[in-house]
């Protein structure tokens, strides 16, 4: 009986300290990463009150989420409206291909919510459906860090439009209306990294980045109230079918998941460079016990 009693209390201990151990854990990790929730937030701020691309950013922001909705905003930003259905739309069509299926055709709708249709053969229906938003996210994420080098502005500008272009001639389709729209976005990328001036690319490069990564954010937010409300619509409804998840899982994950990249992307494009002459350190000088005088430095003295 007093062996059983020893090993409870034994057990007993060791539960307690693994008990502790994890607890110390688990709040080193909360430390971590409240303290890099920190550095970022830090590094943002700093960005914001020293860049100027960043508050160019920042005011663009502003204004389009402060006036976006007003007609004439609405009207004026029509254009980009279709660019990023066509970013959306490219999404689905990328993870086809790359999941073995093949893309039949992309189809924008010129509709005042410029609504787009890929249609798809084969390939894993659960990451093709998947794709439309995170491609979307993913693809502001990418604008925001080449926005960093405005040098390159006109080289992304054209790179952006001749995928646009080729995306348009290989899968465009639907009436000659819809195949005008997308031919028209991918040509105006064109004419303006030809012809405009280095900081005019460079700011509408800028201004493609805040559009999408917003439109990323706003859609999913209407797509997080249409799922609680009605039950889903669009991909959200289709991944329910597909996986037995409810559409309100999947919308939230992916608005969680384009903030998340929207924050990293600017991090990571603006954060304060690390100071390597900091880590410099000065050399040593050794001295040896044979080197040393009587009062234990050097003798300048000896051989």
């Amino acid at each position: 009986m007093e062996r059983n009693d020893r090993l409870k209390k034994a057990a007993a201990r060791g539960a307690k300290a693994a008990s502790a151990a994890a607890a110390r854990q688990a709040e080193s990790l909360k430390d971590t990463a409240a303290s890099h929730l920190r550095l970022v937030a830090s590094d943002i701020w700093r960005s914001v009150l020293t860049e100027r691309t960043v508050q160019l950013m920042v005011l663009i922001l502003v204004l389009t989420a402060a006036c976006g909705d007003l007609p004439v905003i609405k009207e004026l930003l029509y254009p980009f409206a279709m660019f990023k259905t066509m970013i959306h739309e490219s999404g689905h069509a990328l993870m086809a291909r790359l999941t073995g299926g093949h893309v039949s055709a992309i189809a924008l709708n010129p509709t005042p919510d410029a609504y787009g249709v890929t249609l798809t053969r084969g390939g894993n229906a659960i990451l093709i459906t998947l794709s439309g938003y995170l491609g979307l996210a993913v693809f502001g994420a990418l604008l925001i860090w080449w926005g960093r080098k405005p040098k390159e502005a006109r080289f992304t500008l054209q790179s952006i439009g001749i995928a646009m272009l080729a995306i348009t001639l290989f899968y465009g389709s639907g009436t000659m209306t819809n195949f005008l729209m997308m031919l028209l976005v991918a040509t105006a990328l064109l004419a303006i990294a030809s012809v405009a001036s280095e900081h005019f690319c460079h700011f509408f490069l800028i201004f493609l980045a805040v559009q999408t990564s917003l439109d990323a954010m706003i859609s999913l937010k209407d797509m997080v109230l249409a799922s609680a409300m009605a039950g889903g619509s669009g991909d959200s409804k289709a991944l329910e079918e597909l996986t037995g998840l409810p559409s309100l899982f999947w919308t939230v994950s992916w608005s969680l998941l384009s903030l998340s990249l929207f924050v990293l992307s600017f991090w990571l494009s603006y954060r304060k460079p690390s100071d390597k002459s900091d880590q410099a350190v000065a050399p040593s000088v050794v001295i040896t016990p044979h080197e040393q005088g009587p009062e234990g430095f050097a003798d300048p003295n000896s051989p």
